[in-house]
């Protein structure tokens, strides 16, 4: 550049000294950010894998629909790259604070993996104690002390824990949930104990898996990632093997249990069988009773015709005993003839009253036994049922009719009408109710419908 163009540049630099400043300026500030920006990437790289590395972050997360078994938890510690692998347990829920009602998660503590960091307090030591997350404790205004109860939907106990009110013993931040920026669902932390581990069968939700890596590594590089995904893809194919083992042990199970219900079915169906049994034996012997106090109530009514002619004979007698003393042997010789047929005649009233006693109690053994198998037919419903009970054969009661056959105590059978007419109008008495008519069909026709 010559003298000349060197002044010019000068004068002009003069005449435009704002313009040139503010260009000047404007390239140190695109200078600073550019540094700043790329110095910035670089720590929150540093003090993320600073802080997970602190925390033992886990490096893969595998969760199961069908929860995973200690086999499974075998099998993964098993395969080549993975240093460590802990089971968590876990169930959604929801917690109430006041008028605030918030989703939260319950969890086990973590014991090696994905470590929190204590804020205050201590950490859970029963299964009714917890351990909150800083940021829910917050939000729902809890304080160390305070009860936290984890509930479904419904207001219930959330699932698979045994109890569903814990004790805040301590405040902490979990790894998991480091953004305070992004809404998520947060932990309650709580002791193994406090899940129903019978409901679950032992079984478990999620396992944390930590890899086998260079201690320190930036978890945001491509090495860490190339690692990762290594172990990964051998993690995979682990999780096809074990998922068919698992499908397999979870059809055996239930075809266990659905044969165990086949058998109950089964057994309930011969008890079925057997009070049908017995209910036919019941109406055999009410039928066969009622024919045989037919028979005696004939009988019983010849005696009585009997006695009351004897009975006339003998008045007779005394009359013309009376009015006749000279006839007073021949009357004698009558009126110990007619003594004779009236002892005769009292006796046969006697036999005919026995006969007519036995005949009642047979047939009343058939009602009893036609009540016995009605009520073990009906199950459960029977026992509601007002049943008639066993009455006595009072011959001096003319009221009384063996052909009053009560079967409960408001529903009498006809016996004019065959037994399947008495059967329909027992179902329509009013007896039972819809659902137990219903209950019965279902019984009687083996639960098909």
């Amino acid at each position: 550049m010559t003298r000349t163009q060197f002044k010019d540049a000068l004068r002009n630099i003069w005449k435009q000294l704002v313009s040139y400043l503010s260009v000047i300026v404007i390239a140190f500030l695109g200078v600073a950010t550019f540094l700043g920006i790329n110095y910035s990437d670089g720590a929150l790289r540093i003090n993320g894998s600073t802080m997970y590395n602190a925390a033992n972050y886990r490096d893969l997360e595998l969760i199961s629909t069908g929860a995973f078994s200690q086999e499974d938890l075998n099998a993964v510690l098993d395969v080549e790259g993975v240093e460590d692998a802990e089971p968590v347990w876990q169930t959604s829920g929801k917690a109430s604070s006041g008028d605030i009602r918030q989703d939260i998660v319950v969890i086990t503590l973590p014991e090696r993996v994905n470590r929190p960091q204590m804020i205050d307090g201590r950490l859970p030591r029963s299964a009714d104690e917890c351990m909150v997350e800083q940021r829910l404790a917050t939000s729902m205004g809890w304080h160390m002390g305070d009860t936290v109860d984890a509930q479904n939907a419904r207001g219930d106990a959330a699932q698979f824990l045994k109890n569903n009110r814990f004790t805040i013993v301590g405040i902490a931040n979990h790894p998991d949930h480091t953004s305070v920026s992004i809404p998520d669902t947060f932990y309650v932390m709580v002791e193994k104990d406090a899940f129903d581990m019978e409901a679950l069968q032992n079984g478990f939700m999620k396992m944390e898996v930590v890899v086998d890596k260079p201690a320190g590594i930036d978890r945001f590089s491509s090495q860490y990632e190339a690692v990762v995904v290594a172990v990964s893809s051998r993690l995979e194919e682990v999780g096809v093997r074990r998922a068919s083992v698992r499908d397999e042990a979870i059809k055996g199970e239930a075809q266990s249990r659905l044969d165990d219900a086949q058998a109950k079915l089964d057994d309930a169906y011969d008890q079925l069988q057997k009070a049908r049994s017995q209910l036919d034996e019941g109406w055999n012997k009410l039928e066969e009773g009622d024919r045989q106090i037919g028979e005696n109530e004939a009988k019983l009514a010849e005696g009585q015709s009997q006695l009351m002619d004897s009975q006339e004979e003998l008045m007779a007698g005394r009359d013309k005993l009376a009015e006749v003393e000279v006839k007073l042997a021949k009357a004698e010789v009558e009126l110990s003839t007619g003594k004779t047929v009236l002892q005769t005649t009292r006796k046969q009233l006697n036999d005919g009253r026995q006969m007519l006693v036995d005949s009642w109690n047979i047939k009343e053994d058939a009602i009893e036994g036609l009540r016995n198998g009605l009520r073990s037919a009906l199950g459960k419903a029977g026992d509601d049922i007002s049943w008639a009970s066993r009455r006595k054969a009072d011959i001096g009661n003319r009221r009384l009719s063996a052909k009053d056959v009560y079967l409960t105590k408001s529903f009498k059978i006809d016996l004019r009408k065959s037994l399947k007419s008495n059967i329909r109008a027992f179902l329509d008495s009013g007896i039972l109710s819809d659902s137990e008519l219903v209950a019965l069909y279902l019984a009687l026709n083996g639960g098909v419908h």
